[in-house]
């Protein structure tokens, strides 16, 4: 790293983060939402009609908080982030909205 005003000095550090890609308008949802099924593909519950269904996804970049969803999801599609351990494909289920 250049300091030619030699305004870093032995001991000191600095916090970066470093982009490596931006992907615009992706779906995404956090981590908690996937579930690793047993071929080690990803999956998420999509709640349709108060219907739990088991969907197959294809995972992308992730971050701390997100996980962007290259296929399998559609914008808008409501996924089950808590208590998904308990499922069963086509579980009937009470759903609270949260935020988009």
């Amino acid at each position: 790293m250049a300091n030619p005003e030699l305004a870093l000095k032995p001991g000191m550090f600095s916090r970066i983060e470093i982009v490596l890609d931006k992907v615009p308008q992706v779906v995404a949802i956090p981590p908690q939402a996937l579930r690793r099924a047993a071929d080690k593909s990803w999956q998420v519950y999509v709640i349709s009609d108060e219907i739990a269904i088991l969907r197959s996804v294809t995972a992308g970049l992730t971050t701390a908080n997100w996980v962007e969803i290259k296929a399998g999801l559609q914008p808008g599609d409501a996924v089950v982030v808590e208590g998904a351990e308990r499922l069963r494909d086509l579980s009937r289920v009470v759903s609270s909205p949260a935020a988009p």
